[in-house]
């Protein structure tokens, strides 16, 4: 199959590109060409499905042993929005936060890892969802304080709901919103995950502050902020770290990862998980769980597999065998889903092929170099 768009060459001379035509992508397409138009405010959404590879571990500098130090500007998803910004006239924000990679859960320092983030005193991780944990506090009104880098007018918060939960209350810059409410109320006897927006009076630097009454929880589960007088393209980075398939197709609760997927509605969702070769061995599942995940997300929006680049055989037990087996359940899927699909095996080669050149950072992580390639990459195939 050509590619039919003057930035991509045909996909046989592109390594990599293993199944790929932009008529694959028709849901992202539209909503990129309305963000494109003239004075519009219209809005895309790409979800970065992914472990510890897409959070941007071995691009940051060295935080308890892991080399996430400020890695989430270096990580793929960042990387790619910024060239399709400067390439494409597309604008991009990285401006989201879901789970922040569980770095909280490693016994790190979550404004290590992303310094617009402050918990105060009483938050800690909870439930798992998109990204990871959740944020909850039952002990302290402190708040979450989160303040974007660029200037933006509206906060989306994303909130679990339970029978114990609470009633949280919002601020912006230490006043109430100029739009939407200053309280919602998390208590759902069915459980249930919840999307709030509130805005400010106008676009600028802001900060946001989310707290509970102190006496019994609050969740957040994520937060997205944009300008909403111009249109653009939101990236949400949910690389959790560890993660696995068997973890992104959980479906226990409404905010399980992929019934989150209905909240959220990604235009885009692109899929690279690196763990299952060695922490589930099992192609089989492999191919059932990622069936769950193309499903749920083809709902709002295309889907985009990776076959993720090679790790050192033996890795935490796991094996070329493994890898190869994986890599064949992803292309495999790519095809009955009729989804573009890049195999960055392919691209790279083995882990000792590109550890022999410098990309790789130790046995399953690559460096900031690797990261830059497969975000241009990308960003390429976004902008077909």
């Amino acid at each position: 199959m050509a590619v039919i768009n003057p930035g991509l060459t045909p996909q046989q001379a592109t390594p990599g590109l293993f199944q790929f035509d932009p008529l694959m992508l028709p849901k992202w397409r539209l909503q990129r060409s309305l963000v494109r138009a003239k004075g519009g405010t219209s809005r895309a959404r790409v979800l970065c499905i992914g472990d510890s590879t897409t959070l941007g571990q071995g691009a940051g500098t060295s935080v308890g042993g892991y080399l996430i130090g400020l890695a989430r500007d270096k990580a793929v998803p960042a990387r790619m929005g910024a060239l399709l910004a400067a390439a494409e006239n597309l604008p991009c924000s990285m401006e989201s936060m879901f789970g922040e990679g569980n770095v909280l859960n490693l016994g790190l320092s979550l404004s290590a890892y992303d310094s617009r983030i402050t918990l105060g005193a009483g938050w800690a991780m909870s439930n798992t969802t998109v990204g990871g944990g959740s944020y909850q506090n039952s002990t302290t009104t402190n708040p979450i304080t989160y303040t974007p880098e660029v200037n933006v007018d509206t906060f989306e918060v994303y909130f679990l709901e339970a029978p114990t939960t609470g009633v949280v209350t919002f601020d912006i810059d230490g006043s109430a919103p100029s739009s939407g409410p200053t309280t919602f109320n998390t208590v759902n006897a069915s459980y249930g995950y919840a999307k709030v927006t509130i805005k400010a009076a106008s676009t600028g630097a802001h900060t946001l502050h989310v707290k509970g009454p102190g006496t019994v929880g609050v969740i957040v589960g994520g937060i997205v902020a944009y300008d909403s007088t111009v249109g653009g393209v939101d990236i949400i980075n949910a690389g959790w770290g560890a993660s696995t398939t068997s973890n992104w197709a959980a479906t226990s609760y409404p905010w399980s990862n992929v019934n989150a997927l209905s909240v959220i509605l990604p235009h885009l969702t692109i899929i690279e998980l690196i763990n299952d070769s060695w922490a589930i061995q099992n192609a089989a599942l492999t191919t059932s769980n990622l069936q769950t995940l193309i499903t749920e997300a083809k709902l709002s929006g295309d889907v985009l597999l990776c076959v993720p680049h090679a790790a050192q055989s033996g890795w935490d037990g796991g094996s070329l065998a493994t890898q190869a087996a994986v890599a064949a359940a992803i292309k495999g899927l790519a095809a009955s889903n009729n989804v573009p699909c890049i195999d960055w095996q392919a691209r790279y080669g083995t882990w000792a092929a590109a550890n022999t050149i410098g990309w790789m950072n130790d046995a399953a992580h690559c460096n900031a170099v690797m990261y830059e390639d497969k975000a241009a990459l990308l960003a390429r195939v976004l902008a077909a």
